[in-house]
């Protein structure tokens, strides 16, 4: 499974250290079979139909993780209960499909 995390690029919260000190906490925490690490992301660029080559990522990608686990609904279980939520980012959770490669 992958899990992205979105976040506003805006936020300039006074609790924005705390929460994301706290994500990587509970990120640390978390028991996965395999996988238990995130990828933050630098210097992104899109690209959009006509070629057109702009700074950033839409709409606000921040980082993603890929895990192990036994079923769609616990990761789902467990992607509710992350701290960055608390800053009004959402949590996208996907079931990989190696069969496309």
């Amino acid at each position: 499974y992958m899990i992205t995390f979105y976040v506003n690029n805006a936020l300039n919260t006074p609790d924005e250290k705390e929460i994301f000190s706290k994500f990587g906490k509970w990120l640390v925490l978390q028991k996965f079979t395999a996988g238990n690490f995130i990828v933050g992301l630098n210097g992104t660029n899109t690209i959009n139909t006509e070629g057109v080559i702009t700074e950033g990522s839409k709409p606000g990608l921040y980082c993603y993780t890929i895990i192990q686990a036994e079923s769609l609904n616990t990761v789902l279980a467990l992607a509710k209960e992350c701290p960055i939520l608390q800053l009004g980012a959402f949590i996208q959770v996907s079931e990989l499909n190696f069969e496309m490669c």
